[in-house]
């Protein structure tokens, strides 16, 4: 087998490699990454598009497949072991959108540890525990974001209903928004308990 490489933003990487990604949709990946970027003036359908062409490349070369259940809307993709003479080039995100800085929003672990020891006699949390409220609030997240891209559609097809639907979808979108916030809190905790 020759050598091949691929050109791939960091962020999306980052996201697929960091964070155990085993099965995802291009929708799911675009929220993560909404988390790390700013896209500026970037519309959703051309990041959606953006994100899409990467993991075209990567189920080109072998490192992605489509799921065997194929859909038209939500088609998931699984992430395959990277092929072992793949070359992986990491570029910044696309002209337009800008990272965000996370390591000085937040202190590293090996800070926090430094300034604000933890013991366990002072009530350390339990990681099960974290881990539990985690997975969670992963599935209230789906389940807010479903919901609200549910009602996008349905407003896009029948317009007529947008009246009744529109405050719905604000509503389901806003639970998105307080649930990634709680996403990254719990995320954040366990990389200060040791797990990554």
């Amino acid at each position: 087998m020759k050598t091949s490489s691929i050109a791939l933003d960091r962020v999306i990487y980052r996201i697929l490699m960091e964070e155990e990604v085993g099965a995802f949709t291009i929708m799911e990946l675009r929220d993560r990454y909404l988390e790390q970027v700013d896209p500026r003036d970037v519309s959703p359908p051309k990041l959606r598009v953006y994100i899409y062409d990467h993991i075209l490349r990567m189920v080109s070369r072998g490192w992605a497949r489509y799921h065997e259940e194929k859909k038209t809307r939500g088609q998931r993709f699984v992430l395959l072991s990277k092929p072992q003479k793949l070359k992986v080039k990491l570029t910044p995100p696309a002209r337009g959108m800008q990272e965000r800085d996370l390591e000085k929003a937040q202190p590293s672990a090996v800070e926090v540890a430094a300034d604000t020891p933890v013991h366990k006699e002072r009530g350390q949390p339990d990681v099960d525990q974290v881990l539990q409220a985690l997975k969670q609030a992963q599935l209230d997240f789906l389940s807010s974001y479903g919901e609200a891209e549910e009602y996008a559609e349905l407003i896009e097809r029948f317009p007529s209903l947008q009246p009744q639907l529109e405050s719905e979808r604000v509503a389901a979108r806003d639970r998105s928004g307080i649930l990634t916030g709680k996403i990254k809190s719990l995320r954040y905790t366990l990389k200060i308990l040791g797990v990554e």
